[in-house]
């Protein structure tokens, strides 16, 4: 997570590395703003690794992250925690979360015994489906592996519920992280990937404005309501 190789990719995401290092402790800080005067200094919040052992350097990484005018910092993630023996500061509220790690060493029916039931059925169900999982190892799979990603982050914007990675951070990734054994993307599929194409046509952009911001909100909030009376009307089609 410190390598530059890693800053470089998140650019693709707007964000500007800095490296931090007192000699012995180091930290990668992945910092992003609106980039207009004055409103950059209210706007800045960074993402902060941190590889140090010695107590008292994360104090001293904050107050420097304070004086650049970083507002918010969030040390460590759910890949990447923060290391105790780096210290804590002043304000900070601890965060938890739960890495689950693989042993490899383990033979198949023992991970498969330390799995949760739903875990192993969802497995035994993806090996009846054929599915495999590749390396992503050529121009081919990035883009097989990146067409998925355009996919999911078109889903996830509709019902809103997170911020997608974009393609590009992928790329960079594959560009100067996988060529160099830094990292790996792997691609989950049931057999060969077939490409349908479809189409789109806006007949009339006035009508579509019509339904986008008039007739779609309404129908979000009626669509209940709809549901309930579709099936009252199958279930009385039903008994008679």
């Amino acid at each position: 997570m410190l390598s530059t190789s890693y800053a470089r990719a998140a650019r693709t995401m707007g964000l500007r590395g800095l490296y931090a290092t007192d000699k012995i402790g180091r930290a990668l800080v992945l910092a992003r703003s609106v980039p207009v005067p004055i409103v950059q200094r209210w706007t800045t919040r960074a993402k902060v690794y941190v590889d140090a052992r010695q107590a008292g350097f994360v104090g001293s990484l904050v107050g420097a992250l304070h004086t650049r005018g970083v507002s918010y910092a969030r040390l460590g993630d759910a890949a990447w925690g923060l290391p105790a023996s780096a210290g804590t500061c002043r304000g900070m509220v601890t965060i938890t979360t739960h890495l689950m790690s693989f042993d490899a060493a383990l033979d198949e029916a023992k991970t498969l015994a330390r799995m949760a039931p739903k875990t192993r059925w969802q497995l035994r169900r993806a090996q009846r489906e054929n599915v495999r999982v590749d390396e992503v190892r050529d121009e081919r799979g990035l883009d097989a592996f990146c067409r998925l990603v355009v996919e999911t982050g078109a889903r996830m914007r509709a019902r809103d519920v997170a911020a997608a990675i974009p393609e590009t951070f992928y790329r960079a990734v594959f560009d100067d992280m996988v060529r160099r054994g830094e990292a790996i993307l792997l691609l989950a599929r049931a057999g060969e990937l077939t490409e349908l194409r479809s189409g789109e046509v806006v007949l009339s952009p006035a009508k579509c404005r019509f339904q986008r911001h008039v007739m779609l909100p309404t129908w979000k909030r009626m669509y209940p309501l709809y549901l309930t009376l579709v099936g009252r009307r199958a279930l009385a089609a039903h008994a008679e």
